[in-house]
């Protein structure tokens, strides 16, 4: 800015360009800046909520596993049970006695 004086002893001050553009280039920095912080803002809540997701499929795929592991056991757990109630009906059956639960 620089000041400038009147014949009748008046002045008024002049503001340079270099400083007009430096107030520009500034106003445009602070825009950019701004836009970058609210991108920022938005990529990290991004990555949040994926990460979010991520983790209940991992939630998910592990109850999976576990009801799975869960199922086969209470099925071989059946199937031992019949076995043996197999076993004892034929033993049983061979010994000559009627096995009285298991009549209809």
């Amino acid at each position: 800015m620089s000041m400038h004086y009147m014949e009748g002893g008046g002045f008024y001050f002049v503001e340079l360009a270099a400083e007009s553009e430096e107030k520009i280039e500034a106003q445009e920095e602070d825009q950019h800046n701004q836009q970058t912080k609210i991108w920022e803002m938005e990529l990290a809540e991004n990555v949040k909520c994926n990460l979010s997701l991520k983790r209940k499929r991992e939630e998910i795929r592990c109850m999976m596993i576990e009801d799975t592991a869960e199922q086969e056991k209470n099925e071989e757990d059946n199937t031992t049970k019949k076995m043996k109630t197999n076993d004892q009906t034929y033993m049983a059956e061979e010994a000559g006695h009627i096995m009285p639960y298991l009549q209809k």
